[in-house]
């Protein structure tokens, strides 16, 4: 991905972004460079070292967690947000690296993890004010995919903000939290600033603002995907002209079906409900 965006980058940086994924790089450089107090990372255990290494060399902070993440099964295929803290490194399971600009903050941010101390965490990693507050009112265990949730209404949201671009045009996530909703202002200029980040080591970065346009459809039964061209046939109700799907399943969402749209997780691909406390659909422009 950094050899097709075209990232001139150090040897060094470019080993990590091939150890991790330039999401996770971000991540990385955001701490070092001293944007933000801590982060977290759960990687392979070969990769482990490597980021270690990476942070110390960069004056920073990182050590591996006493204990492992074991990934379990989320509602929507290929999104990773479901997972939970092992004490042993059974069968799945992956290290976590915590890193910091000091030792200090490397250590309160696993402290705050192990007591789900979000708050704390929030501000260690980041977030902005609104988005930790919003998170720590709206999560529960049994809510196991917290991105739903954000979308309180259908829009339209700014396109750069549409949660469905990493995953249909297979781009870094250029932020690190769950915005309180997409039309966050600070989240917004989080995600412009990492844009201009990356906009300094290449000539060839997709706009966001402009790849970003269009309905984004999420859920278990639809999967991930982003409606570039609909025709309107009235009210709320629009068939599909041109579309594009994340992975490698045959998508629901293709040109030809009919949308009707009641609400942000209320809506129908072809008759058939797809809507749900795990889906929805939004407008980006």
């Amino acid at each position: 991905m950094a050899r097709v965006m075209g990232l001139a980058l150090s040897p060094q940086d470019r080993a990590l972004v091939a150890a991790l994924n330039i999401t996770s790089y971000l991540q990385v450089v955001s701490v070092v460079a001293r944007t933000r107090a801590a982060g977290r990372l759960v990687v392979a255990a070969k990769v482990a070292e490597v980021l270690e290494d990476y942070v110390v060399s960069r004056g920073a902070s990182a050590f591996r967690a006493p204990f492992y993440c074991l990934e379990t099964a989320s509602p929507v295929r290929g999104t990773h947000h479901v997972g939970s803290f092992v004490p042993e490194a059974v069968d799945g399971a992956r290290p976590i690296v915590y890193f910091g600009m000091s030792q200090e903050f490397a250590r309160g941010a696993m402290q705050a993890d192990v007591t789900s101390d979000h708050e704390v965490l929030g501000r260690l990693f980041g977030y902005p004010r609104c988005c930790t507050e919003a998170y720590v009112s709206t999560s529960s265990p049994e809510r196991l995919d917290h991105l739903p949730s954000t979308i309180a209404g259908t829009g339209p949201f700014p396109a750069a903000m549409n949660p469905a671009i990493p995953f249909v045009y297979d781009l870094p996530h250029l932020l690190f939290h769950f915005p309180c909703s997409p039309d966050c202002r600070e989240s917004l200029a989080l995600l412009d600033e990492r844009e201009r980040h990356l906009a300094r080591f290449s000539d060839r970065l997709p706009q966001w603002s402009q790849i970003g346009r269009g309905i984004a459809l999420y859920g278990p039964s639809v999967g991930i995907a982003l409606v570039t061209e609909a025709e309107c046939l009235e009210r709320a109700t629009y068939r599909v002209v041109t579309a594009l799907a994340a992975g490698e399943s045959p998508s629901p969402v293709r040109a030809g079906v009919t949308l009707r749209i009641a609400g942000p997780h209320e809506f129908e691909v072809d008759g058939r409900p797809c809507g749900g406390p795990e889906a929805f659909v939004a407008f980006f422009e």
